[in-house]
């Protein structure tokens, strides 16, 4: 039993609230538990119930990898030991008491790991060292899972498929400069003789854009047809996270 907990339940380093806590993974703890309910709804049910405290008890990011069809990123959560501890007993199972004391062995193991008094002037600089070095990674980490964050707030209205200029204005930029980007960037190109933008088939492969013709009656009984290259859900994420590092000429 220690051994399979300890395949599925690691316990990881993780920036919470400006310190490096021992915590684990949530959505691996709801699949420990064998809890039935999807993950999503759970797991904002054990912080409502359990009165966790975002950057306290846990920290939540935008995992990108984990929606591969496009939309929103799916969220993930990191609680510290006490707060999955915590969990555990609100789930009031056998199995949650058998992860509660594994989590209980686990921080005993952690705090006899290092004693101080037993550490030579060497080893304790070492360590100071590697300490540091890992805080500078997880402040990393953090800043850039942040980053991700705001991009998801950025696109948090926007629904389905948007032409361009509707996608400059959910990412705050003049259309025009919006336009200019893509085309520098190889997202969009205009054929030779061509009134419209369309879209480069790699970003179409990717799911970040789509091309859309559409064939329009012209008041002659003519027909003509139109061209467009449409922002997915997914382009829009990618574009809000880019636009998060890079601020461009004219951004608002």
């Amino acid at each position: 039993m220690q051994n399979q907990l300890e395949t599925a339940l690691p316990i990881t380093a993780q920036f919470i609230g400006g310190t490096e806590t021992n915590a684990v993974c949530a959505r691996r703890l709801h699949e420990a538990l064998g809890i039935r309910q999807m993950y999503a709804h759970w797991i904002k049910a054990q912080i409502e119930r359990g009165g966790l405290v975002d950057n306290v008890d846990y920290v939540v990011f935008a995992e990108f990898s984990k929606n591969p069809q496009g939309g929103r990123p799916a969220n993930e959560y990191a609680l510290s030991l006490d707060a999955a501890k915590h969990v555990c007993m609100m789930s009031q199972t056998e199995k949650g008491k058998q992860i509660r004391m594994y989590f209980i062995g686990c921080e005993k193991r952690l705090r006899q790991a290092f004693d101080p008094t037993k550490v030579s002037r060497h080893e304790m600089a070492k360590w100071l060292v590697d300490a540091e070095e890992k805080i500078i990674e997880l402040q990393g980490r953090n800043k850039a899972l942040s980053g991700k964050a705001q991009a998801l707030d950025t696109i948090a209205a926007a629904d389905g498929r948007l032409c361009i200029t509707s996608a400059a204005k959910a990412l705050n930029m003049r259309p025009r400069d919006f336009f200019a980007w893509l085309r520098s960037n190889r997202w969009i190109y205009r054929r030779p003789g061509g009134a419209a933008d369309v879209a480069y088939q790699e970003k179409i492969q990717r799911g970040l854009l789509e091309h859309k013709v559409t064939t329009v009656s012209r008041s002659d009984g003519t027909e003509k047809v139109v061209e467009q290259a449409l922002v997915t859900p997914k382009g829009l994420a990618k574009l809000a996270e880019v636009f998060g590092a890079k601020r461009l000429p004219g951004m608002a």
